[in-house]
């Protein structure tokens, strides 16, 4: 039985014959044309599916995000929010608006507003900062930790930027470490609690200030204290926000709307069905309700309403048994906390793999060919995209073997990548329907991140997806913003479309 042309051409054409029956062999490359391979992964889907309908072991982590899909698909139009992404590395500001879908940013110095995403993003890395770490002298609370990140804000802002402010409606908030989402208020914007459970990375040691406190309104009474004006915060999973782009008019003839992020890190967001109480989802005083999701398992109460809320798939937490090599053990970059080997996970295996088939000498002359600390997506991408290898790592000598391994390590490691996010996505597929369509209209897939951009990576993705959906037809259209990055003006079209 021959290959299907996708997988021949895009996960294995030009690698070297005996190269493959090692990758075969080390089960780094599952075949669609084997029943053995092929009953493993549907049989990975089928756990995986379980898993995340499991009171007790869910895998990946389903969070309520609070968010409600759009009840029309409206004029992505807004004026100015203050737009801030807290990470354990970086935290950015961005004063941003939407005119027609039409990203506009602000120069908080100047005041001048700019226009071309080139432009945008610039602003966008002049107004970073490093995360505040902890400190016993400089940043011993993560109180420390929120002031120094105000402080960093009003600084930014100049007279003539100062002057924008009175237009902004709000803050908008994504917030990069684990916290319980709680609904305060039937509006959207403003009513959204974020009760941290846990910090990580450089800011472990203030979980114990922040934990079950409302970080949204911490930081906004901060901000007030620092620049002197105050507006309402709202918090949310930037996967969530950034679906968002897709739900203004332009995508109106789809059914179900997901977005999937693939980049440094992994993640998925999709709307589904959850039980609401008779008193309805907004918490008031310490309540902190959060609905549940209705399943097989957890059938609607007879007192409970039916509605849609975004869900934030922590999609890189999924076990690996099926699928695991002896190149997944990493312990510093586990891959099991990002299973498309993005982030660190990827330039870790490709070290292993590199030093393992060829050496660490050669390894390490392609590093310093690049002038580069690790190789990932981008060196990978543009090999397997049939780039020669001295165009991407000149000075290194190398034998015709050996760039044929490079060549395949590469392919490899995209293709398995597109193999995992094939798994998650034909796992959601067989729980609530997501990707078959209905009533005449397609379904629709945002695609985020530096991977999808990687030459045959969706073809790939597509046509595992629909094997292992038990070859069940896929009614679904693939889709992206023009630089693969909705999570940019994402938080402006939430605001568009569902402000009051």
């Amino acid at each position: 039985m021959p290959l299907p042309t996708w997988f021949q051409k895009y996960a294995v054409d030009g690698i070297d014959s005996e190269f493959y029956e090692t990758l075969r062999s080390e089960k780094l490359i599952l075949l669609p044309d084997q029943s053995e391979d092929l009953q493993l992964l549907r049989a990975y889907r089928d756990r995986v599916a379980g898993e995340m309908d499991s009171e007790e072991s869910q895998h990946p982590p389903m969070l309520w995000s609070g968010i409600q899909p759009p009840e029309t698909h409206g004029e992505a139009t807004c004026d100015y929010y203050m737009v801030v992404s807290v990470g354990g590395t970086k935290t950015e500001v961005a004063l941003l608006r939407l005119e027609k879908g039409q990203l506009i940013g602000l120069n908080p110095e100047t005041g001048e507003e700019v226009k071309t995403q080139e432009e945008i993003l610039k602003i966008k890395d002049d107004s970073k900062m490093t995360t505040p770490k902890y400190s016993e002298e400089h940043c011993p609370t993560g109180f420390d930790m929120l002031r120094q990140i105000a402080e960093f804000i009003a600084g930014l802002f100049k007279e003539e930027g100062k002057k924008a402010l009175a237009r902004c409606g709000g803050i908008l908030l994504s917030w990069g470490y684990a916290h319980q989402i709680v609904r305060t208020q039937q509006g959207l914007l403003g009513g959204l609690a974020g009760l941290v459970t846990e910090m990580s990375k450089d800011q472990l040691e203030f979980t114990p200030h922040l934990q079950g406190k409302d970080v949204a309104a911490l930081l906004r009474d901060e901000i007030d204290k620092a620049l002197n004006w105050s507006a309402p915060v709202t918090i949310a999973n930037d996967t969530v926000m950034a679906a968002f782009y897709f739900l203004s008019n332009e995508w109106s003839d789809f059914n179900k709307v997901g977005l999937f992020i693939n980049g440094t890190g992994m993640n998925f967001a999709l709307p589904e069905k959850y039980a609401i109480r008779n008193e309805g989802y907004v918490s008031e005083g310490d309540d902190t309700y959060v609905p549940q999701r209705i399943s097989e398992s957890r059938p609607l109460g007879e007192s409970e309403t039916e509605m849609d809320f975004f869900v934030n798939y922590e999609t890189g937490s999924i076990k690996l048994a099926e699928t695991r090599t002896r190149f997944d053990e990493d312990e510093e970059f586990q891959i099991e906390r990002n299973i498309t080997a993005g982030g660190h996970a990827f330039p870790s295996q490709m070290k292993r793999m590199m030093t393992e088939f060829i050496s660490k000498e050669f390894f390490e002359s392609m590093l310093v060919s690049i002038s580069a600390n690790e190789l990932g997506s981008y060196e990978a991408g543009k090999i397997a995209g049939g780039a020669s290898f001295n165009e991407i790592f000149p000075n290194v000598e190398a034998t015709e073997q050996q760039m044929q391994i490079v060549f395949g390590i590469c392919k490899t490691l995209l293709s398995r990548s597109a193999l995992h996010i094939a798994i998650v996505l034909s796992s959601v597929t067989k729980r609530n329907g997501y990707g078959l369509g209905s009533h005449q209209k397609l379904d629709l897939l945002g695609m985020e991140g530096s991977l999808w951009q990687m030459p045959g990576f969706q073809e790939l993705v597509y046509g595992w997806w629909e094997l292992l959906n038990d070859e069940e037809k896929l009614n679904i259209e693939f889709a992206h913003e023009p630089s693969f990055n909705a999570s940019l003006p994402g938080p402006l079209f939430l605001a568009a479309l569902q402000g009051e």
